[in-house]
């Protein structure tokens, strides 16, 4: 990868290489730049829809060094979703898919080298820095064309003016004198500037110690902290670059530089080339304010002293000066009623000249300002011959150096590195092959167009072994230090004193301790593309990542039974005798087949095994306990499960020899599916005696149950016949009194005697047709005749018997609010079952206190949902028995006091009969 980088004075804007739309556009290689927390990136606003973006960082030699973006991610912190896109497909995917690290490092080698043709690299290579002008001390002047003169007017001056774009003012005031009393000299005591076109103006001025910059921005006073903190307002970017010196952007085509030294300040202002062109004033090319030209050379002063000659005469270009004095209705600068515009602009005044000051020198003093200040430092020379003061006259020296190592900067070319990607073994495609142990040398060679001498350098500090000779031979002395994973990549740089250019060149590095080949562009096995370390293609004898390691000849297992590694360099392995009884050349060996010979002594099975034989049984049998040849039979009746458990629990186990057999018990045969099953006896109609008996099936039998009027012998089988049985003579009467019994075969039966009627077979009753021998029990009961035997006992009136007693029962019905479901017309069904609960639940508490008895629903009907139900109500005694109206009247009153939850009640019940 190839870097830039600009060695620049204490008070440079650390952009001072800016971006400029005319870069060609490509690919960045170094990706990750876009994550460095702390790197400055700008953009030109001025460009149409997502400009490129210019980042830069510091380079090894305190200079900066920039890479050119494709798309604008970074500047405002924000991007569009279609730049990431563009980004994302342009640039992020190309680049990953020809050199990423998914693949090897000679898949990367080859496919980034088309790519890198195919996307050239972009630097800001060939790129010349804007020219810059410069204001300082008792006010010196170098113009955009490079010419220097002093102009001592005292007030405020137009510095460069484009018109509708920038203006930039600046205020001289007297200086003083070691005594502290006014001379005719005026120094910078504050700048102005404008964008005119977004109306952002900043006013510098030197703080009270003399030591640093006060800075207005649109009114208001900021401080700035923290340096190379990039801060916006408005449309301005600045940030202060150093202790005492500030940078300003105002648009893409101006920067200005601002810093105060010993109360004076100093500015230095770069102009893109179409702002150069078209603007005026003290800092351009010398012209009046009317336009009228002036050719400066007329002004220089010949033949008159080695301080003077070949400078321009101040006297001369002071009305040039003059033209440009600022108008009150064009200035920038801020004022107070004690401190006005006529207080700051003094026309008349005219300032002592530096021609007549020095031929008023006398020779002591022209010694020692000689001395101090040299023989051109002229801003030295005229400040300190004016004021006598040393300090500032130095500082307007320095100053004066500063620019003019700025000018330097401005015009010199960057010097440029190149060599030949292919230098024998050690350096191929660019990339070198260090194999530890060895030496090499790589040349690299560098022009200057500007012919400044130049000089080679090389981070050894970071990566051991390298070092660069004057001319360019990098020697590299590869040894076990470069052996090893390390964090940097190997830099070349050459520097013309004044900038550098800096190439980076990827390092492979190989250790195969001369027992194998090195594997240039197979996957690193260590570190990065960078500084990686590559695998070794081991010889036969050797293994591991160096080939430090004995290749073990044993590791697959080659031999039958033990097996000896021949020790590095020696190849192979060497394998023990076969055991005994095995024949081989101890990698095969091979067994004797002891049974197929027919030397075993198995009484049924062998089986040949390494170095013997065994024996076994078969099905049904096992070995014998007491002689592994013997075999001995397997009683499987005896095993648990049970063997023939499938032919359910009627099966019997026999044991035979070697196997068994499964029977069913007595009184059970098997079927088809093996299962014993209960021979059907009662299928033989004649096996029990059918007159007097029933047959009924047993497990795996029958018996003979006998039919009623018979029975069997005390002491007989439940097969044995049954007898007829004599019911009258039993110890209990079957007929009852006023009847006579009569047995007969396998039955009886009973005779009423005379006055008797049979009620039923068993029982005769008196004859009784009248009520006037019968006394109902039942409280509220009357006898009732049918004319008919016998007469009974019932309730009077509606009254209901209930143990004994009669009780009131009356009928109502009730509308409720509900829909009549078909379910309703099923009293037995749940939702109707249901329905009747909470029906009941409800009414009785609404009855709470009325003994009532019972509440019987009999039926639902529709219409709604119409219930038709009965109350049965107890007589507690001396408490009188509610009537059926009076209990209409408790439901209604309790239906409408709300007190209860009837909201599916609709209306009063009525009554029925």
């Amino acid at each position: 990868m190839r870097r830039y980088s600009l060695r620049l004075p204490i008070w440079a804007p650390r952009n001072y290489l800016s971006c400029v739309a005319h870069i060609s556009v490509g690919f960045i290689v170094f990706l990750l730049i876009l994550y460095i927390p702390d790197l400055p990136c700008y953009t030109r606003e001025a460009d149409s829809v997502n400009p490129p973006l210019c980042c830069y960082v510091r380079g090894r030699f305190s200079g900066y060094y920039s890479h050119y973006e494709r798309y604008k991610l970074l500047f405002s912190g924000r991007s569009s979703q279609q730049a990431q896109e563009n980004y994302e497909e342009e640039e992020i995917n190309g680049y990953d898919n020809c050199c990423g690290r998914g693949l090897t490092f000679g898949q990367r080698s080859y496919f980034c080298s088309w790519y890198s043709r195919r996307r050239p690299r972009a630097t800001s290579r060939g790129y010349r820095t804007r020219r810059t002008s410069f204001g300082f001390g008792d006010p010196h002047f170098t113009t955009l064309d490079n010419e220097q003169y002093t102009f001592n007017g005292h007030g405020e001056y137009i510095l460069v003016v484009q018109p509708g774009q920038f203006m930039m003012q600046g205020r001289a005031e007297p200086a003083l004198n070691v005594n502290g009393t006014e001379i005719k000299a005026t120094f910078f005591t504050a700048i102005a500037a404008k964008n005119l076109a977004t109306g952002d103006t900043v006013r510098f001025h030197p703080n009270a110690a003399g030591n640093d910059t006060v800075i207005n921005i649109n009114g208001n006073i900021t401080t700035l902290p923290v340096i190379d903190e990039l801060e916006t307002s408005s449309q301005l970017r600045y940030r202060r670059t150093s202790a005492t010196n500030y940078e300003f952007v105002f648009s893409p085509d101006v920067t200005l530089v601002i810093f105060t030294i010993k109360g004076v300040v100093g500015f230095g202002v770069k102009l893109s080339d179409n702002l150069k062109q078209a603007s005026r004033g003290l800092l351009n090319p010398v012209e009046y304010r009317n336009g009228t030209a002036i050719n400066i050379t007329t002004l220089r002063i010949k033949d008159h002293s080695q301080l003077l000659d070949g400078t321009v005469d101040q006297e001369k270009i002071f009305p040039f000066g003059q033209s440009w004095h600022v108008k009150m209705n064009e200035s920038l600068f801020e004022y107070t009623p004690s401190r006005n515009f006529s207080y700051y602009n003094r026309p008349q005044k005219v300032p002592e000249f530096l021609r007549s000051l020095v031929d008023n020198l006398d020779n002591a003093t022209r010694t020692s300002i000689i001395s101090t200040c040299g023989i051109k430092a002229l801003a030295c020379v005229f400040d300190l011959a004016l004021t006598g003061n040393q300090e500032l006259a130095k500082a307007s020296e320095m100053i004066a150096e500063e620019s003019e190592m700025l000018h330097r900067l401005a015009v010199n070319n960057a010097p440029e590195i190149y060599y030949d990607k292919d230098q024998g073994a050690n350096f191929v495609n660019g990339t070198i092959r260090a194999v530890v142990g060895t030496n090499f040398t790589v040349q690299f060679k560098a022009n200057d167009s500007d012919g400044n001498p130049l000089l080679f350098s090389v981070n050894n500090d970071e990566i051991p072994g390298v070092s660069i000779d004057s001319s360019g031979f990098l020697t590299f002395v590869v040894t076990s230090a470069n052996n090893m994973a390390i964090n940097s990549t190997l830099t070349i740089s050459v520097n013309d004193s004044l900038t550098d250019d800096n190439e980076e060149i990827n390092v492979l590095v190989c250790n195969c301790n001369s027992r194998g080949s090195c594997q240039w562009t197979d996957t690193l096995r260590g570190g990065s593309e960078n500084y990686g370390l590559v695998p070794c293609d081991c010889t036969e004898a050797y293994d591991g990542a160096e080939c430090m390691d004995d290749a073990d000849g044993c590791s697959d297992d080659p031999c039958f039974t033990n097996c000896t590694d021949v020790p590095a360099p020696g190849l192979g392995y060497t394998c023990d005798p076969c055991p005994a009884h095995l024949t081989g050349n101890g990698t095969n060996c091979l067994d004797r087949d002891e049974c197929e010979e027919g030397v075993d002594d198995c009484a049924q099975n062998c089986t040949n095994v390494v170095n013997s034989f065994n024996c076994s049984c078969r099905a049904g049998f096992m070995v014998d306990s007491s002689n592994s040849s013997n075999c001995v039979n397997v009683n499987e009746c005896m095993m648990n499960p049970p063997v023939c458990a499938a032919g359910g629990s009627a099966a019997a186990c026999l044991d035979t020899e070697g196997s068994y057999m499964c029977a069913c018990r007595p009184g059970y045969k098997m079927d088809g599916a093996g299962v014993c099953v209960d021979i059907p006896d009662c299928n033989n109609r004649t096996i029990c005696d059918n007159t007097t008996s029933v047959c009924q099936e047993t497990p795996g039998s029958y018996r003979c149950d006998c039919k009623m009027g018979y029975s069997r012998r005390p002491g007989s089988s439940s097969k044995s016949s049954c007898v007829n049985t004599n019911e009258c003579t039993g110890a209990k009467p079957v007929c009852s009194s006023g009847s006579r019994c009569v047995d007969s075969e396998g039955s009886f039966s009973c005779i009423c005697l005379p006055g008797y009627i049979r009620k039923s077979r068993e029982v005769c009753t008196p004859n009784v047709t009248s009520c006037a021998n019968i006394n109902c029990t039942a409280e509220r009961s009357v006898c009732q005749e049918n004319g008919r035997s016998p007469v009974t006992c019932v309730c009077r009136g509606s009254r209901v018997q209930r143990s004994n007693k009669c009780l009131p029962k009356y009928k109502f019905q009730q509308r409720m609010r509900d829909n009549f479901r078909s379910e309703y017309n099923n009293l037995n069904n749940a939702l109707t079952r249901a329905f009747i609960s909470r029906f009941k639940a409800n009414m009785l508490l609404m009855l709470t206190g009325k003994n009532v008895s019972e509440i019987l629903v009999t039926k639902l009907m529709s219409g709604s949902v119409i219930v038709l139900y009965e109350l049965i109500l107890n007589e507690a005694q001396g408490s009188p028995v509610l009537s059926q109206q009076d209990v209409l009247v408790t439901i209604s009153q309790a239906i409408s006091s709300g007190q209860f939850n009837t909201s599916l009640f609709d209306g009063s019940p009525t009554t029925c009969m």
